[in-house]
């Protein structure tokens, strides 16, 4: 890698370029890759160790820890005043011609 930054083409310095780049995309890496949500990598004895869940329970566990852990979006009250009009709009549509 260090080879590819330091060269240099047609007067044009590749690594003050690219460097800026790679660390953000490097840094955010790890936030966004966390591993398998729902399949068990690890050996037998830590799955067994961890109860020997099948896939179903586990993700009968997952999901409920994501809805115990969710928070709602800030959404600007414009914004949610507009959708909310949608919405309504949207309701009294369906229900008149019957899409």
């Amino acid at each position: 890698m260090n080879t590819i930054l330091s060269a240099k083409c047609s007067n044009y310095d590749f690594k003050s370029y690219l460097w800026p780049k790679l660390a953000f995309t490097v840094e955010g890496v790890p936030a966004r890759i966390s591993g398998p949500l729902l399949s068990d990598w690890g050996n037998f004895e830590s799955s067994r160790d961890d109860g020997s869940k099948p896939a179903t329970e586990r993700a009968n566990d997952i999901w409920k820890q994501l809805l115990r852990e969710y928070e709602q979006p800030v959404l600007d009250p414009a914004v949610d005043e507009e959708l909310k009009a949608y919405v309504s709009r949207r309701k009294e549509e369906i229900t008149r011609t019957g899409e």
